[in-house]
């Protein structure tokens, strides 16, 4: 495998989308990255190509803390989906609360927990542990 295609950033704070999402465009790793603001968006999106495998992200790097639906009731929605629950997700956030590293890892979909910000080193581990 290549570089990964499609990769979805659920982010609520701006700035932090667009560092980041400049990050993965620039980053040898990625091509395109789409951007959703809460886990709500990102979960309607996710339902309107569930049944089409050949448009899922490669990846979905994912804020816990965000407003309208958190990052822990996206997964949960995801988790829920045939075929989309499958789809990697790295999470990504400023929470380095024991509990919440310890709650990622009980969802079989989660890749690792990246506390922001994020760099490149990250960027290329998460872009490997999907390609293997």
């Amino acid at each position: 495998m290549g570089t990964l295609q499609r990769t979805m950033l659920v982010e609520d704070d701006k700035i932090t989308t667009i560092i980041v999402s400049r990050m993965v465009s620039s980053h040898s790793d990625y091509e395109e990255v789409s951007t959703f603001e809460n886990g709500q968006l990102a979960f309607d999106y996710i339902k309107s190509i569930a049944t089409d495998p050949t448009q899922y992200p490669e990846v979905i790097l994912l804020d816990i803390n965000m407003p309208v639906m958190d990052g822990w009731e996206f997964l949960d929605g995801v988790s829920a989906i045939s075929g989309v629950s499958e789809i990697p997700v790295a999470v990504l956030t400023s929470s380095i609360d024991p509990e919440d590293i310890e709650k990622s890892q009980t969802y079989k979909q989660v890749l690792g927990y990246y506390t922001k910000p994020l760099n490149d080193n990250d960027l290329s581990e998460i872009a490997a542990k999907v390609k293997a």
